[in-house]
């Protein structure tokens, strides 16, 4: 019998809904759920998985007990992991010799690894761990290093080991190259407790950092940090009002009345407010959808000076009585977004479960009863853990504001091409290179709609596929008269077999429809003529949300080839000569060029 088939099918099951609850795991957990992954069943899982990495795992412990928990919690959020784990102490060597192909390096540098189990206080030198980390990041590896955690000694505030620790992370901070994620296990420490983190059989039986049950904690954390890498899993947060932002009914208890006092019950809401400020700086829009009067709704944000969120802080301010299951839906259309990319905050229990019931894609996290518990949970979800944050990310806001100001004038003006031309539009491709690599690849992982191979490339293998000869590879920046749009597309084309093929075709959604789709193809049409190509390719893998790209494909003249030998079976090969005259469109196309 299979080792996998002890347990019923429903252990992944169960695990994988702990880990995206937040409440973590046991190791017996991890280790029962990754045998289902490993048995009959676990191959159908992997596939059905949207995307997939490959990782290695590091640092001068013994990475066993954090491989389980690992692979679990990047199952849960739908990410396959294969795991190579260095031997001990060993990763530095594999990291500079380049003989593992990965995505990503996830190593942690424990103290009391680097104190031989807290026997001595040795000066460490950073310059290799520092060396490594460039090596990997400049083979477009992305490197979590996780830093040392507190020794048991600690527990004597006056310790020398705490002073040897600080002084051991310090270094460790400015030795590590720009792009590194650093990941504290403090909070976690903090979760487990010293009673459950701290074994030192396990230290000394098996190099085991901490506790197997604290090391699988470890690894679920650092599983969201890979996962929201990867891409983020919530791309808007549309919030209540009365009992949410504030305490009491601002429609009843009027602006005086309702709860927003720093030093009394108006404390744990206005560490809500400062919550979703703190994830609106990192470029995550902010909506409102109140049952209210609006001139009621707005008056808290106009007149009570403790407010940290303004009225500006919103995109969309939705204050009416219709059901909020149409106001979220009506703004994730104006976003552009899936309701699985949305979070929906309500302290009410009847309209959370009416919108998971018309809305049942949206995620909505059980607000506690007690408000002290709501942020603290939130940030333990892992629903917005930000580990890497572009400058396209932090302007995202700005963007979905100019979008707002962009659809007014369009509906002042009868004629649409008119209306587009008065944008003045300006698309700039770019070769991608270093400068541009990290946003390419975060376009090419969380582009659903306008995705034409839907081919799910990350970094490194971003970075093989430019060093190919021959290779189109570009991404293409947009401006008009309201903003810069930054990077909105990336396109990637390969010779194959006699012939010049698609490999990768992603556009913004925000930027689909005013032309711009069509000016990509011209430039890249030019671009094949100049090399002597006459007919382009473009396999097209559908999906449930990509029916877009399969429309433009069409409308823009390509057809559907006649030999289908050699393409998978859910694959549509379209095919497109190179010379046809592509569709008009009002922008302007600067000369290519780099970033």
């Amino acid at each position: 019998m299979n080792r996998a088939g002890l347990w019923g099918n429903d252990t992944m099951d169960a695990a994988c809904q702990k880990v995206r609850m937040g409440q973590g795991l046991s190791y017996r957990e991890a280790l029962m759920a990754d045998r289902m992954l490993a048995g009959v069943n676990g191959p159908s899982r992997r596939e059905n998985m949207p995307r997939s990495v490959r990782v290695a795992l590091g640092g001068n412990i013994a990475t066993d007990f954090l491989e389980f928990g690992l692979r679990v919690g990047l199952a849960a959020m739908g990410v396959d992991a294969h795991v190579h784990a260095t031997s001990y102490n060993n990763w530095i060597a594999e990291a500079l010799s380049e003989s593992a192909e990965v995505d990503f390096w996830i190593v942690w540098e424990t103290a009391i690894g680097a104190t031989l189990g807290g026997t001595v206080r040795k000066e460490i030198d950073a310059e290799p761990i520092g060396a490594a980390c460039s090596k990997a990041l400049g083979r477009g590896q992305r490197v979590i290093l996780l830093l040392p955690e507190a020794l048991e000694m600690e527990d004597d505030p006056f310790s020398p080991f705490r002073a040897w620790r600080n002084r051991l992370s310090r270094q460790l901070e400015e030795r590590l190259p720009e792009g590194v994620v650093r990941l504290s296990v403090d909070h976690v420490q903090r979760q487990v407790g010293s009673a459950r983190w701290f074994a030192p059989r396990y230290w000394t039986m098996a190099k085991a950092p901490c506790h197997p049950d604290a090391a699988t904690m470890v690894a679920i954390e650092v599983a969201k940090t890979v996962a929201q890498a990867l891409v983020p899993r919530i791309k808007a947060v549309v919030t209540d009002l009365d009992n949410t932002l504030w305490g009491g009914v601002i429609g009843d208890d009027g602006v005086d009345g309702i709860k927003l006092d720093p030093f009394g019950e108006g404390r744990p809401y206005l560490m809500m407010q400062q919550y979703l400020k703190d994830l609106q700086a990192t470029g995550i829009p902010l909506n409102v959808v109140s049952k209210n009067d609006p001139v009621n709704a707005c008056a808290p944000f106009e007149k009570n000076p403790w407010m940290p969120l303004l009225l500006d802080d919103f995109v969309y301010f939705n204050a009416s009585w219709e059901p909020k299951h149409i106001a979220i839906r009506n703004i994730a259309e104006q976003l552009n977004l899936g309701l699985d990319a949305i979070c929906f905050l309500d302290d009410s229990p009847h309209e959370r479960a009416e919108a998971k019931k018309f809305l049942p894609q949206l995620v909505v996290p059980e607000l506690a009863t007690d408000p002290e518990q709501r942020v603290v949970a939130l940030a333990r979800s892992g629903l917005f853990f930000s580990p890497v944050t572009h400058k396209d990310d932090i302007s995202r806001v700005k963007r979905y504001r100019d979008e707002i100001i962009r659809r007014q004038e369009k509906e002042e003006i009868v004629s649409l091409d008119a209306y587009h031309e008065g944008l003045a539009m300006i698309l700039t491709p770019l070769e991608i290179c270093a400068s541009n690599i990290a946003r390419a690849a975060a376009l090419v992982q969380k582009t659903n709609q306008f995705n034409v191979t839907n081919l799910r490339h990350t970094l490194a293998e971003i970075q093989k596929l430019t060093e190919i000869n021959g290779i189109y590879g570009y991404c293409f920046s947009l401006s008009d008269r309201f903003g810069d749009s930054g990077i909105v597309s990336v396109v990637i084309g390969l010779p194959r077999e006699g012939k010049f093929e698609v490999n990768t075709w992603v556009l913004s959604c925000r930027a689909f429809g005013r032309g711009v789709e069509y000016a990509i193809l011209q430039h890249l049409m030019e671009w094949l003529q100049c090399k002597g190509v006459e007919r382009l390719h473009a396999p097209f893998t559908p999906s449930a949300k990509n029916k877009l790209a399969r429309d433009f494909l069409i409308e823009a003249g390509f057809s559907q080839a006649d030999d289908v030998a050699g393409h998978a079976s859910k694959t549509i090969p379209f095919t497109l000569s190179v010379f046809t005259k592509t569709k008009k469109h009002t922008l302007t196309i600067k000369p290519a060029g780099n970033a």
